[in-house]
């Protein structure tokens, strides 16, 4: 734990920020182009460029029309797949058997990769020191921004398929 607190204060003293969702959602233009300015500033990024990454982050989910899958609602995520990827129901038992709500409203649990240290865990003791927490939400609000839009389009995305599936109900 001494070594999360410790790479937490360390990343905010330097004033860098976390911003890992752009690594898998810009295009490969983009990222050419952010490493290009990088390299010609250094390597070094200002909480307005991470800020401006962000926007585009942003920007790309909607311009290329992103499902969004978000883990906390992962029954609702395998829902908006299926209504995608198996319209007619052909293979419901494959998306509730990884997590999908079946008919009655339940649904299988599983975890493929448990950890040792539940992340609730982590969060829990990082939050009793106020230093460490303060850091940590500067560190990762860019990310939080990202994470904030993003399950705001899952929620869109989702309630637009219930629609969907409930506008073809007989």
């Amino acid at each position: 734990m001494a070594e999360v607190k410790d790479r937490i204060l360390s990343a905010s003293k330097n004033k860098k920020y976390n911003i890992r969702y752009a690594d898998y959602l810009k295009t490969l233009w983009q990222t050419e182009k952010s490493r290009q300015h990088h390299r010609h500033l250094g390597n070094s990024k200002s909480s307005e460029d991470t800020a401006k990454i962000a926007r585009l982050v942003m920007q790309n989910l909607v311009d290329y029309n992103v499902i969004i899958g978000i883990t906390e609602n992962y029954s609702d995520s395998l829902e908006i797949l299926q209504h995608l990827m198996d319209p007619t129901g052909n293979v419901t038992e494959v998306f509730t058997e990884h997590g999908m709500r079946d008919q009655e409203g339940n649904f299988h649990t599983w975890s493929s990769n448990p950890s040792l240290v539940s992340s609730s865990a982590v969060m829990k003791e990082i939050k009793n020191d106020r230093e460490t927490y303060g850091a940590l939400m500067e560190h990762v609000k860019f990310e939080q921004m990202i994470y904030n839009f993003a399950l705001a389009l899952h929620k869109k995305q989702y309630e637009a398929v219930k629609k969907n599936l409930q506008s073809t109900l007989p």
